[in-house]
């Protein structure tokens, strides 16, 4: 089993934590929490480091498929004609 990245569509990165959680895939989604004004008041927010990003470890002969299906994912990122491990 190794790393990949997976790419998700805007704002889903919740989603597929959940859906590929249930999968029994392990998941790694750093968050940051940040400070921004709302309408004069100060509001703490919790948002993805890297948006639209997620990592996985996973067996790809295994899982690609349920990956790749699982809503909210976008594709798997790889380097030349198809997905590929990061570490």
């Amino acid at each position: 089993m190794l790393w990949y990245v997976i790419q998700t569509k805007p704002g889903n990165e919740r989603r597929v934590e959940t859906h590929l959680l249930g999968q029994k895939i392990e998941i790694f989604l750093p968050l940051l929490e940040t400070h921004q004004y709302s309408l004069g008041k100060m509001v703490q927010k919790i948002q993805p480091l890297f948006p639209n990003y997620l990592f996985a470890h996973l067996d790809l002969n295994l899982h690609y498929y349920n990956v790749k299906w699982t809503r909210g994912v976008s594709k798997i990122l790889g380097a030349g004609d198809g997905p590929g491990p990061y570490f």
